[in-house]
């Protein structure tokens, strides 16, 4: 019979314990500090909730025959496993409150993907202020993961009465499609799932992913009246020429570019069409099985332990007013495997902190300034005041560069 232990087992299989349990004297005495910070908790619940409402009602979606934004995400992402991210971002102060994307990381099929969606909600998936840089940090983050970037496109352009705030700049939505080509050049793959119809700024999102699915009803088309028109030479608008194109597109009876039927039956940009949106998402899962991924049983070192002191805590020990002072290392202690720690150098440089921990088995450095004050210290003021926390000096930045080259 084979005998297997976890790699590096004699150095992280057991450390040394930090922190200890809350009396319940102190949690009584702490008590106003927990109910503080519950009441802003309560206050960002809300405007996490008026984010999920933004727009048209969920009704209006299920009437046209769609999902939500959230329902294909709850499809799609394995149960237990999404975790959201910029959810309140909003950097152009837009009235819809948000970007009009959600976005974060998930599991599907059990590998990790960093995954964004167009709210349909919101003006069909619009394109608003300050999406470009909510996408650029989600497409950084995947640059940074090397983990796949997953679309879900429902994008009906932009929003015309701001597009000047949308277009332009070296971070304008422009840029996204940049991205795109820097992940597909190091071997990020970018899929789509495409629903909806997506014209001009909403049809580029289909030009530059890996992987194209697209539900039947699905439309991408890169152009508008200006690219029909030939654009206008004259600098000015030719109101003779837009007569002739109204009048022109009245009799019009030619199928819409972009359609399906284009772009898999001659084209065969779209990998996949599937009847249903679910199915697309099926499509998507199917694509994300192909994919390579570590076994995490590679790089563990330890079987997975909870801390030993509750998480709960943490809204009693992290104070509410920041001019207080507080252990950093309680908080560590309910973050960590076992509340094991094995800390590097701890008699120097003690405004810092820095050591191995264990999170879900994987071995994870950790660096934090300590709390309150450091008499003698440091040693070359010659007593001329005294350390405190939260300031670097001398020994803690020897110390914290050390740890992060070793």
């Amino acid at each position: 019979m084979a005998r297997k232990q976890m790699p590096l087992r004699s150095y992280f299989e057991k450390m040394p314990s930090i922190g200890r349990g809350l009396k319940d004297t102190e949690r009584r005495q702490l008590q106003p500090n927990a109910d503080a910070i519950a009441e802003q908790e309560a206050i960002i619940a809300a405007e996490e909730l008026k984010v999920r409402s933004a727009g048209i009602p969920a009704e209006k979606i299920h009437q046209k025959g769609q999902l939500t934004v959230y329902e294909r995400l709850e499809y799609l992402v394995d149960p237990g496993t999404w975790l959201p991210l910029h959810t309140l971002y909003n950097p152009g102060d837009n009235e819809e409150g948000c970007t009009a994307v959600v976005d974060g990381l998930g599991k599907i099929s059990g590998k990790w993907a960093v995954i964004i969606a167009f709210d349909n909600k919101i003006m069909a998936g619009a394109w608003i202020p300050g999406q470009a840089e909510n996408i650029l940090r989600v497409t950084d983050l995947a640059k940074r993961m090397n983990i796949p970037l997953v679309w879900i496109l429902n994008c009906s352009g932009v929003k015309l009465t701001e597009q000047e705030k949308v277009y332009p700049d070296r971070r304008g939505n422009g840029a996204t499609f940049f991205r795109h080509a820097e992940l597909n050049q190091i071997g990020v793959p970018i899929l789509n799932a495409i629903y909806g119809t997506n014209p001009a700024g909403g049809g580029y999102h289909g030009i530059s992913p890996t992987i194209l699915l697209a539900h039947k009803d699905a439309n991408i088309a890169v152009g508008g009246a200006g690219i029909v028109g030939g654009m206008s030479p004259k600098g000015h608008f030719d109101l003779e020429n837009v007569q002739h194109l109204i009048e022109a597109t009245k009799t019009f009876k030619g199928k819409a570019p972009g359609r399906v039927d284009i772009h898999f039956d001659e084209t065969g940009y779209f990998r996949e069409v599937h009847d249903t949106e679910k199915g697309v998402l099926d499509g998507i899962k199917d694509y994300m099985k192909c994919l390579p991924a570590y076994d995490p049983v590679f790089f563990r070192v330890a079987e997975p332990v909870p801390p030993k002191y509750d998480p709960g805590d943490l809204n009693y020990l992290v104070p509410s007013n920041p001019k207080r002072v507080y252990d950093s290392l309680q908080v560590v202690a309910r973050m960590i495997d076992n509340s094991e720690f094995m800390e590097y150098r701890p008699d120097y440089g003690p405004e810092v902190f820095a050591g191995i921990a264990k999170v879900d088995g994987f071995p994870v450095g950790f660096i934090g300034n300590r709390q309150g004050i450091f008499p003698n210290y440091p040693e070359y003021a010659g007593g001329a005041y005294l350390g405190v926390g939260g300031k670097l000096y001398r020994q803690g930045l020897i110390k914290m560069n050390e740890f992060v080259t070793l």
